[in-house]
């Protein structure tokens, strides 16, 4: 018969934060049948949320832009999963299995922590980023005081990289705003503010 686990012990004896680190390191690796093995003996005993925890952490940490609809599925399976188990509902290991099973294959990348690490720490360092030109446009003061409109918002404020490829609205759109550009500056006098 297993003891009782402590609070920072799986039902086995073992070190919650040792299993928890077992269970990130194997997925990283790709090795389903340990994570597994990890992944149930957490989720099993009173680290069950700090599993859950570092899942989703893992997938942001560990997969990343590399896979965003693994990213996705592990979020919205780890809420399920999560209903299911204090529901007592047994659905919430099979969740668990697909969560582990799919952060396994899935493909990897550390870039996300690595740009975290690298711009907080430029802040921590004291970089202060400056305003690019092209961001004053006609919802600044620097920009309205600059005269700039929707010309400028269009041609600069707007500008998408990369881009999916030719808009077969935007031309029309442009006259729009244009108009409505106008017509605001004729009533008050001033370009009216406006939401694009």
């Amino acid at each position: 018969m297993v003891a009782a686990p402590q609070w920072n012990q799986t039902p086995h004896g073992v070190d919650l934060y040792e299993a928890i680190s077992a269970l990130q390191k194997l997925i990283r690796r790709g090795t389903e049948r340990e994570a597994l093995l990890w992944a149930a003996e957490l989720g099993e005993g009173p680290g069950y949320n700090a599993m859950a925890s570092r899942l989703l952490v893992t997938a942001h940490e560990d997969i990343g832009l590399a896979d965003m609809q693994t990213v996705t599925f592990v979020m919205l399976s780890i809420d399920q999963m999560g209903k299911w188990k204090k529901a007592e509902n047994g659905a919430w290991r099979l969740t668990l299995a697909n969560i582990v099973l799919a952060m396994c294959r899935a493909t990897k990348s550390r870039e996300s922590d690595h740009a975290q690490a690298a711009t907080f720490g430029a802040i921590e360092d004291g970089k202060v980023p400056t305003v690019p030109d092209f961001a004053l446009d006609k919802h600044t003061r620097r920009g309205k005081a600059k005269g700039r409109g929707v010309e400028h918002f269009l041609t600069e404020g707007a500008k998408l990289f990369p881009s999916q490829g030719p808009d077969p609205y935007a031309e029309e759109a442009r006259l729009v705003w244009l108009r409505r550009e106008a017509e605001a500056k004729d009533m008050k006098g001033r370009p009216k503010d406006s939401l694009f």
